[in-house]
């Protein structure tokens, strides 16, 4: 198959179309890491509540989820959100190098004008 020359437009369309569609992976990381803070602050909450049950302060055990239960939680929240950050590293070098192989170029004639090939 012979390799096929694409038009400035066509690049810049290609580069657009990728960086939108991974604009989404910013979006979810940014959730995975408010969802770590959130287990966090959970853990923090059942400890301490735990901590009193234990000592005798509080007359019953805390309702809510097990210190095990949570620590699994915040471990594998930890993993999910190395995994995104790692996607994101991988879709910024991708877009890196679709930015240096298809620079975007300011359109130089208007839609529809015949600029002579």
């Amino acid at each position: 198959m012979a390799n096929r020359k694409y038009s400035a437009s066509q690049r810049a369309q290609a580069t657009e179309l990728i960086l939108t569609h991974h604009r989404p992976a910013t979006l979810v990381a940014r959730d995975m890491s408010v969802g770590v803070s959130t287990v966090h602050r959970w853990v923090s909450d059942a400890l301490a509540a735990g901590s009193e049950w234990e000592t005798g302060a509080a007359p019953t055990r805390p309702a809510g989820p097990s210190r095990e239960f949570l620590e699994l939680q915040i471990r594998d929240a930890h993993l999910r959100l190395g995994q995104l950050e790692a996607q994101l590293e991988r879709l910024r070098l991708g877009r890196e190098r679709v930015a240096d192989a298809a620079p975007v170029t300011a359109r130089t004639h208007l839609p529809g004008q015949n600029i002579g090939c």
